[in-house]
């Protein structure tokens, strides 16, 4: 518990007093090599940061389980490098801004007479259990805010309170001892804010100070590793049926020789597998891994790794996936095995033709694009790629998320900054989808008009997140576009070059424009449907239905004859004044139910 207390500091008294206590390094032109063991999300393993004492461009690559990732800053680029060989550039969201930030803490800049540019306060003088902290916000120059908390006796750094993307992480330093005449913190714990589980612990096992004659080549991003996604014959090129079954694209891929397994594919997520596959097909994981996705829970995924995915004739050979469940079979209605995300889609030109029912998976080398559409830069948040874009003529930044069954999902902050569900008063509220995190409940809408850099359309079903915490809540995207809004398209992703493509689609789209139109979210359960929410006031709320009721047949036909991406797709598109009859049954309890289908936005 903390206690505010007043107090007559001033920054620069405190930054000069931490610098005192410290001591100081012979910096200049010289690198700090750090080795830490780590500890923590049921994984342990090593890092190892490198950092220029200088300008704070720094290396870190870590070994964890089976997972080995690096991230970099040059001073002018952040980077990352994950397990499987993949090197983008992050200059989506706010990564740029936290490796400046943290460039400017390995550094100490707070320490020069200017601060570097930094603008830096005094906030309070906190006590927490008895201890004392003088707590500074720093705004480096390039970076964000962050807290800077110095215990007031020893005058050393004790943490960094800090937003990254949606979770606001506190890092801890603790027992510092003598390095080349300065103090450094030999254990650092990162809590990430999502409980005790997740809680990370590097504990340092040796420091050594390089000369950095090497340091204006060695921070700059790595070349890729080039040799996996294997694409066989001189085409170039493979295509396999897609499955579009409740706006998520599914396909077949073989795992280590064996399948067809269905998967998702999701450019918002990573190769996965389900743990049923895993187990099925004998192989073994590690870890307990934070998740997070659409809905609010906290969700765990540990890792192992395959030999081979194949994709038609495509394939990527040796490497970590994770194991988790992601999309429960209850909320799909079918069985799914696994996900094919970014490590796949970075290795080959992914077109996905949603009318057509087909995906082009085509090798970076020989790719045209003279027939693709409109070419749209995109920047990487991560995985993610992120565009420009507008609502309502306001500039946005979009994430683009095929694993998303929505339209267009707008972030709580947005919703909020922009009074938008002021703005937008009929509404309705509802469960719009559903994920890792469980159900994602929002007021859904219709916007007038939305666009991706050039490309306008009209008529967009939005949904206007309402609930904390999770991806909602992200400050660095505005929103989030989803499949059944990309499939007004025939959509190209070059990975490679930071490029989609948008091609028209003239053919009619089903459920474009259309929304919900029973006024109630249904999951699968043993040979039937179960009402898993009711919308106020919608067409299933006066009918009589209520949440936990199961629907055992539709039109007197059999729940157990039907697909549920089939009922919930007809239940969007039947016309208005249809009328829909149910059999329902609640503790025993078995009814005959009509709904009458009308729009609700």
């Amino acid at each position: 518990m903390a206690a505010l207390i007043r107090s007559s500091q001033t920054a620069n008294a405190i930054l000069d007093a931490n610098r005192t206590a410290c001591g100081s390094v012979a910096s200049q032109g010289r690198l700090l090599d750090m080795e830490f063991g780590y500890a923590g999300q049921g994984l342990s393993g090593k890092l190892r940061s490198i950092f220029d004492l200088t300008t704070g461009a720094f290396v870190i690559d870590q070994e964890i389980g089976r997972l080995k990732d690096t991230r970099g800053f040059d001073g002018s680029k952040a980077w990352w490098r994950d397990g499987s060989g993949c090197v983008t550039v992050q200059a989506g969201g706010d990564k740029h801004e936290l490796a400046v930030n943290a460039a400017f803490r390995h550094a100490n800049l707070w320490w020069l007479p200017d601060r570097a540019g930094a603008h830096v306060r005094f906030r309070s003088r906190e006590e927490i259990d008895g201890q004392f902290f003088d707590v500074l916000t720093v705004t480096p120059n390039g970076g964000k805010t962050f807290e800077a908390w110095f215990e007031t006796s020893s005058h050393l750094l004790s943490r960094i309170v800090e937003q990254q993307g949606f979770k606001l992480v506190t890092t801890f330093f603790d027992d510092y001892r003598p390095f080349e005449g300065t103090l450094i913190a030999h254990k650092v714990v990162v809590d990430t804010g999502s409980g005790a589980g997740f809680v990370q612990t590097m504990t340092l096992r040796s420091a050594r100070l390089l000369p950095s004659n090497q340091s204006a080549t060695y921070f700059a991003p790595q070349a890729p590793e080039e040799s996996k996604g294997l694409m066989p014959g001189a085409v170039g090129e493979v295509t396999v049926p897609l499955f579009l079954l409740n706006n998520h694209i599914y396909i077949h891929v073989f795992v280590n020789g064996k399948g067809p397994f269905l998967f998702i594919l999701d450019t918002g997520g990573h190769n996965m597998l389900s743990p049923a596959t895993a187990r099925a097909l004998g192989l073994t994981s590690s870890g307990r891994l934070e998740a997070h996705g659409v809905g609010e829970n906290v969700a765990q995924a540990a890792s192992t790794v395959v030999e081979e995915l194949r994709i038609g004739e495509a394939r990527l050979p040796s490497h970590t996936v994770y194991v988790m469940t992601f999309l429960p079979s209850n909320v799909e209605g079918i069985q799914v095995d696994g996900m094919i995300g970014f490590e796949t889609l970075w290795r080959f030109v992914t077109c996905i033709d949603y009318f057509g029912r087909t995906l082009t998976l085509s090798d970076p080398r020989i790719f045209d694009p003279k027939d693709a559409g409109t070419p749209i830069e995109f920047v990487f948040y991560e995985h993610l790629p992120q565009v420009n874009g507008t609502f309502e003529g306001v500039p946005c930044k979009f994430d683009i998320d095929t694993g998303s069954r929505a339209e267009l999902t707008l972030t709580k902050r947005f919703v909020d900054d922009s009074k938008l569900r002021e703005r937008f008063r009929s509404g309705i509220a509802a469960v719009d989808g559903w994920g890792i995190g469980g159900p994602a409940r929002c007021i859904v809408i219709r916007a007038a008009g939305l666009s991706i850099e050039a490309v306008p359309m009209s008529d967009v079903i939005t949904s206007l997140s309402i609930r904390e915490p999770g991806r909602s809540t992200d400050p660095c995207s505005q929103g989030n576009i989803g499949s059944k809004l990309l499939k007004r398209f025939v959509v190209t992703f070059d990975y490679r070059r930071q490029l989609v493509y948008l091609k028209q689609q003239h053919e009619p789209v089903a459920d474009s424009g259309t929304y919900d139109r029973a006024g109630m979210w249904i999951n699968a359960a043993d040979g039937c449907f179960e009402i898993a929410d009711v919308t106020p006031n919608g067409p299933a709320a006066i009918a009589g239905l209520k949440v936990g009721q199961r629907i055992e047949k539709v039109d007197g036909l059999p729940a157990n004859l039907i697909q549920l991406s089939d009922l919930r797709l007809r239940l969007r598109t039947d016309p208005p004044g249809t009328t829909v009859t149910l059999s329902v049954r609640l503790a025993g309890s078995a009814a005959s139910v009509a709904i009458t289908l009308r729009d609700q936005i």
